[in-house]
């Protein structure tokens, strides 16, 4: 039982990469560029989140407003953590758009690049979606997303570019 309870400590113990999501702490204005399908037109939109950590440091809280054209805004929950047992980063996405709630786990690539991959489920069916998270040299992060559209595949649907306010 003692080294159950080690074991157990070690692992709910945020590490380095939970310091490295609480970087991400603040309010960004995010300029987003997404399209409905491979063949549609790009639209472009801006939106604002709030990021704090929650539990002690062990995720990151985000709360977003997505300024979408043609229709009302979008606020959307976002919580993101690292899960020292698997090692992998665990996201969690619900908006106001839809009553279901958009998970995906990954790691980072050899150049600290978070892919993430998972299930989207919308009113299209379920089908296999990436997200790639990436913090650029400027202080500004870069979210590009990937959805599966057949019959062309992954396709880019979606960035989101955030800048710290």
């Amino acid at each position: 039982m003692e080294k159950l309870m080690a074991e157990m400590t070690t692992l709910a113990t945020p590490g380095p990469e939970h310091a490295e999501i609480a970087k991400r702490v603040g309010t960004w204005t995010v300029k987003y560029k997404h399209q409905m399908g491979p063949d549609a037109p790009w639209t472009e939109s801006e939106g604002l989140t709030h990021a704090k950590t929650i539990l002690d440091g062990r995720y990151l809280y985000e709360e977003s407003t997505i300024n979408l054209p043609d229709f009302p805004p979008m606020k959307g929950v976002h919580i993101f953590g690292y899960n020292n047992k698997s090692g992998e980063y665990e996201s969690h996405w619900m908006d106001t758009m839809s009553t279901w709630m958009v998970h995906s786990s990954g790691k980072p690539d050899s150049n600290g690049v978070i892919q993430l991959k998972g299930t989207m489920v919308d009113v299209m069916g379920a089908r296999p979606f990436r997200m790639v998270i990436k913090d650029l040299p400027d202080g500004t992060s870069m979210m590009e997303m990937y959805d599966t559209i057949p019959p062309k595949g992954e396709t880019m649907v979606m960035t989101a570019h955030s800048r710290r306010n």
